[in-house]
């Protein structure tokens, strides 16, 4: 009988532990999803360690994102980015769907996934894709 007792305690100490485990990274990705809303500016854009050459200006604007529709990925941001390179301006503005994944470290949007730091009041994303490391410096 004691050895059952003993048993049956360090079963609550286990179920205890993975529930608080659980809350730990349910409340870190509601802390990322918070921190990340409203609007972030462009401070820099970095391509394979170097700066973008020419001048990058623009905005992630991050809707306000519940738990509910995070884990639906119906969430939204919408970026407006217009990127000069030798005189020629291009501007891409575009909406689409985002989802804080993996503990608050990453944020899928439009089928990319990218690394996350939020600090303060900077938002840092970086991305691998087709063998180019891109990183945005965003600033509120």
């Amino acid at each position: 009988m004691k050895r059952l007792k003993v048993k049956s305690r360090f079963l609550t100490v286990c179920l205890g532990a993975l529930m608080i485990s659980l809350l730990v990274v349910s409340c870190k990705k509601s802390k990322v999803r918070k921190d990340v809303e409203g609007t972030w500016n462009i401070e820099s854009v970095v391509i394979n360690g170097a700066a973008y050459p020419g001048t990058v200006e623009g905005t992630f604007i991050f809707g306000e994102c519940s738990m509910s529709d995070n884990k639906k990925g119906n969430c939204s941001v919408t970026t407006d980015i217009t990127y000069t390179l030798n005189g020629s301006s291009t501007t891409e503005t575009s909406t689409f769907p985002f989802q804080v994944l993996k503990k608050g470290e990453r944020i899928l949007m439009d089928d990319a996934e990218f690394a996350v730091e939020v600090s303060d009041n900077t938002l840092r994303m970086e991305f691998n894709e087709t063998g180019e490391q891109v990183i945005y410096t965003l600033i509120k």
